[in-house]
């Protein structure tokens, strides 16, 4: 049987989260607590208890100055003691069925392996997200005058993505709630957000001795002083960035394929594929 969550689940529910993820249960209280919405969370059940769940996490995606309401699916998991039996795979279909139902135009997800593209390419989504990966080091950019760095709060993170992303034909617009959020993991995680110069800021999160930049918006032609900035505060051997490939990326860096999309409206597909402007941006997935 298929349901919507309620409330009455989430002790079932985290069970199969440390299952299959192996966080933290301080982690996974915190996702709960903040997270957690029963109204977005499909659950397979078996004998009347959970045994799988599917999270679809409502958020605006824009093209051509229009919005289009899409789904990000993640948190996709059966518990090891009902696996094989085909539970995620009945909870996307569902998924895919509530989605078209309530209105949505599409929806996407973010492969965990590079196998699991080929998996979900079978199962009608396609790669329509690409990240770079930027790898600096000290001596890797010219040294400049630090810019100021302070903590960044929601609303200059969302108004600085808003204005940054403008150009991009495809721009996933996370809201303010999402974003508190994932400020509140980044610290929670050891790492900080920080405004780089009234101009940007970059999600950071300190691994030993090398930092991931799991989001760096500012103006291109600011790079040198924001990593001299960055470094003064780090100190680090190496810096891992995540960017736009909608930049102008120098140096040692990879294209990867990044996110998926499955559409449900022919026209927001249309509109989408067809929009101009530079590529197509999500970030801050659940990984």
């Amino acid at each position: 049987m298929i349901t919507l969550a309620d409330s009455s689940m989430e002790p079932a529910l985290k069970s199969i989260w440390v299952a299959c993820f192996g966080d933290s249960p301080d982690y996974v209280d915190f996702y709960f607590q903040r997270m957690f919405r029963p109204e977005e969370v499909l659950v397979a059940l078996e004998e009347g208890e959970p045994a799988a769940m599917l999270t679809m996490r409502s958020v605006p995606v824009r093209a051509e100055g229009k919005s289009y309401k899409a789904a990000y699916i993640f948190a996709v998991a059966t518990h090891p003691d009902h696996q094989g039996k085909g539970l995620s795979t009945t909870l996307m279909e569902a998924a895919h069925s509530h989605l078209i139902q309530k209105g949505f135009a599409l929806s996407m997800l973010a492969p965990a392996t590079d196998s699991l593209f080929d998996f979900y390419g079978k199962r009608g989504y396609s790669t329509a997200f690409e990240t770079t990966v930027l790898t600096l080091r000290p001596g890797s950019w010219q040294e400049q005058p630090g810019a100021a760095l302070v903590p960044l709060s929601v609303g200059r993170m969302l108004e600085l993505r808003r204005r940054h992303f403008a150009s991009s034909r495809f721009f996933v617009d996370w809201g303010a709630e999402y974003l508190a959020y994932i400020l509140e993991e980044c610290r929670m995680l050891g790492g900080e957000a920080l405004e780089i110069g009234g101009e940007g800021f970059a999600v950071c999160y300190p691994v030993g001795e090398r930092v991931e930049i799991k989001e760096l918006v500012l103006p291109w032609r600011t790079l040198d002083q924001a990593m001299t900035a960055l470094h003064r505060q780090y100190g680090a051997r190496e810096y891992s960035l995540r960017l736009w490939p909608g930049e102008p990326i120098p140096g040692e860096n990879r294209l990867l394929p990044y996110a998926m999309v499955r559409w449900y409206d022919e026209t927001a597909k249309s509109v989408a594929q067809g929009a101009w402007g530079k590529a197509p941006y999500i970030a801050h997935i659940m990984d």
